[in-house]
């Protein structure tokens, strides 16, 4: 399962199991052991990237603790950044994921 699991000051994070999606290799995705990083170098950038992710159908985490990826997409939604919902996943244990909208 693929998922968004962080945005960091430069790059966003997307763990992947299986093959690439081609969405993620289009944005200069790098792998390395299971994990996509994508290059960003402002705001405008972010938000590109994280639409794209949005279109793809890939969860963003979203958890209760922290500034987890589904909260960034929330906030740029605020500031009209982005548009539209997104698919979350969170756990409620060890392989049992919850999925959601937000």
């Amino acid at each position: 399962m693929n998922y968004v699991c962080a945005v960091q000051s430069k790059s966003v994070k997307v763990a992947i199991s299986g093959s690439v999606p081609p969405e993620l290799r289009a944005l200069g995705a790098q792998i390395d052991d299971g994990v996509a990083q994508l290059p960003f170098t402002s705001q405008s950038e972010l938000a590109a990237v994280l639409t794209c992710l949005q279109h793809a159908g890939i969860p963003f985490v979203d958890e209760p603790a922290g500034w987890p990826p589904a909260a960034v997409f929330q906030q740029l939604r605020d500031e009209s950044l982005v548009s539209g919902e997104i698919r979350t996943i969170s756990w409620t244990a060890p392989g049992k994921p919850v999925f959601g909208m937000a």
